[in-house]
């Protein structure tokens, strides 16, 4: 095993892998310019007697992603991992079949997570393996063990968050957990803030936890907090410049498959059938870039308001409005009142209804 110093002149990983075949370019790319244009890469490797290694050298941690192409197809491989990067020695091991469950020690940050994740989910699925042996899963019993058993471990693993972000408040993987939870209590945002040395709160991410801290979180009934964005042709469109009428703020982006069916399939019949009513549909996307935001409008045939400012899933929009996933929707009624809390909204038939009872004026 490697030692978990850091290293002064980078970091090496080494991979012993069973089951990866032969020539396989693998790379590691950077996970927190996802969903952007451009793909950053860090560096490739080719695939040899079940092992690859990387050496190299980077100025802070980084959330990382190892993935493999076929060099003979050029088809990218569904295997990969998720870890961070940081001037270590670092070694992984696991098998090709399983590879996101791959063992990784070595870099400070892997190794305290691995206390939380890969224990916990290593205990939960021992656990459900064992289960499998006794039960076939041919009856709504067995199914019901079964899903019992993946919400402790979800449960678990909610409790473990907490207690590793309270513990850790100084590691990367804390910030990146907390910013995932943007529906926490404002009073906790600002907690953890505090627990933060004076490096990470000076950090682009340490900054996101103070300014998340800051704003208000709207609940059912308030009124609509305004904003002002660009749609794809640049002008500039205020959420109060369609007070008056019912809105349906869609939140989405390029890259989600089930918003993209939303707009495709949806949101055309919502836009016949309220055609003579106060009523209009607004899409806010969360991409970051704007080439695929036009293709998306193109491709989908995307006809309504369509806004934008481009900052990814951090979007001081979507941040006002406590969006924590997409899809997900805001309605607004005439007099400007907001409704989030909306029982099956995810589904058409009953955002349909909420729709038509905004429409004829009931709350």
């Amino acid at each position: 095993m490697f030692s978990c110093q850091k290293q002064k002149d980078g970091f090496i990983i080494k991979a012993i892998i069973k089951n990866l075949p032969d020539s396989l370019q693998v790379y590691l790319i950077d996970r927190s310019h996802f969903n952007t244009e451009k793909i950053y890469f860090i560096d490739s490797t080719y695939s040899r007697n079940d092992a690859f290694m990387f050496k190299g050298k980077v100025d802070k941690s980084i959330e990382t992603v190892i993935g493999f192409r076929n060099p003979k197809t050029n088809q990218l491989l569904s295997e990969h991992k998720i870890f961070w990067l940081e001037n270590s020695k670092i070694e992984i091991r696991g098998n090709f079949n399983d590879f996101e469950n791959s063992y990784i020690s070595g870099a400070h940050t892997n190794d305290v997570v691995n206390k939380v994740v890969y224990n916990a989910k290593t205990n939960i699925m021992s656990a459900c393996n064992k289960f499998y042996k006794k039960e076939a899963l041919i009856n709504t019993e067995g199914k019901e063990k079964i899903n019992k058993i993946h919400k402790e471990y979800r449960n678990l693993r909610i409790k473990q968050d907490w207690n590793f972000i309270w513990d850790n408040p100084n590691h990367e993987e804390s910030i990146h957990t907390i910013l995932r939870k943007k529906g926490m209590a404002l009073d906790s945002f600002n907690l953890f803030y505090e627990r933060l040395s004076p490096q990470f709160k000076k950090s682009a991410r340490g900054q996101k936890v103070k300014k998340y801290a800051t704003y208000k979180k709207l609940k059912d009934g308030d009124f609509f907090t305004d904003f002002e964005s660009k749609d794809i042709d640049e002008n500039k469109v205020k959420l109060s410049d369609f007070s008056g009428k019912v809105i349906l703020l869609d939140f989405g982006a390029s890259w989600c498959a089930p918003c993209r069916d939303f707009s495709r399939e949806v949101v055309p019949d919502f836009i016949e059938k309220y055609d003579k009513k106060d009523f209009i549909v607004i899409n806010y996307t969360l991409d970051t870039s704007k080439k695929r935001w036009r293709k998306m409008v193109e491709e989908d045939k995307m006809h309504w308001v369509s806004l934008s400012n481009l900052e990814g899933v951090n979007d001081d929009v979507a941040l006002k409005y406590d969006i924590q996933e997409i899809p997900d929707f805001v309605l607004i009624d005439k007099k400007g009142r907001i409704y989030k809390s909306i029982p099956g909204k995810l589904d058409p038939i009953f955002l349909e209804k909420r729709i038509d009872s905004l429409v004829e004026g009931e709350k």
